[in-house]
C-alpha cells in the first residue's frame, strides 16, 4: 500500500514546483500562466477554449473564445496587461481612461468597482453601436502591472455569454504576494 502511495505522488509530481504541471496549481481547463507578469488565468468551469492562435503582442496575452457564434460574431476574451511607469490607485488609472472611451465610439453602460479574489477591480460594460459590438471589461491593478480583460460579442447575444466571461474573470489570479 505504502509503494502505490508513494507510486501516485510520483506520478502527479512537477518537475519543478509551482509550475504548470504543478499539483499546486491543480489541472484547470486551458491554463494560461506568464511568469513574467507573475498571473494565471484558465477557462475553468465553461465551455470556452483558450485560442492557440492569437495575434501576438506585447501587452496581450490570452485570447479563449467561445465555441459557439451568434449574429456572424464568435465571442472572446482577452487578457492584456500594461506596465505603469510609475505607481497609481485603480481609481486614478480608471478616471483617466474613462474619459476616452466616449471619444472611441463606445457608450459606457455601467461602471463599479468590486472585488475580485480578494482584490479591488472595476467593471466597465461597454457599447460600440457602429459594429454592435457589446463589451465587459474587468481591470485590476497590482503594483505597476494593470491586467484588463475584455469579453465582446455582438450585444445581442451578450447576456448569453456574460456568464462565462465573468467564470473566466474570476479564474484569473495574480501569483506573487508582494
Amino acid at each position: 500500500m505504502t509503494y502505490l502511495l508513494f507510486l501516485t505522488q510520483l506520478i502527479f509530481a512537477a518537475p519543478l514546483p509551482l509550475t504548470s504541471s504543478s499539483q499546486s496549481l491543480g489541472f484547470e481547463k486551458d491554463l494560461f500562466v506568464s511568469k513574467s507578469h507573475q498571473l494565471k488565468i484558465s477557462a475553468e468551469n465553461t465551455d470556452w477554449f483558450l485560442n492557440p492562435q492569437i495575434k501576438k503582442s506585447k501587452s496581450v496575452l490570452s485570447e479563449y473564445r467561445s465555441e459557439n457564434v451568434y449574429y456572424g460574431v464568435q465571442p472572446a476574451i482577452t487578457l492584456r496587461v500594461n506596465t505603469l511607469n510609475e505607481k497609481t490607485s485603480l481609481k486614478k488609472y480608471m478616471k483617466t481612461w474613462m474619459k476616452d472611451y466616449p471619444k472611441l465610439g463606445f457608450q459606457i453602460l455601467n461602471s463599479k468597482p468590486f472585488k475580485l479574489n480578494g482584490e479591488v477591480a472595476f467593471l466597465l460594460d461597454l457599447y460600440n453601436k457602429d459594429n454592435k459590438r457589446q463589451l465587459r471589461q474587468v481591470i485590476t491593478l497590482k503594483n505597476k502591472k494593470v491586467a484588463i480583460m475584455t469579453c465582446r460579442s455582438h450585444y445581442k447575444a451578450f447576456k448569453k455569454i456574460v456568464g462565462d466571461c465573468n467564470q473566466i474573470a474570476q479564474n484569473f489570479h495574480w501569483l506573487d504576494n508582494n
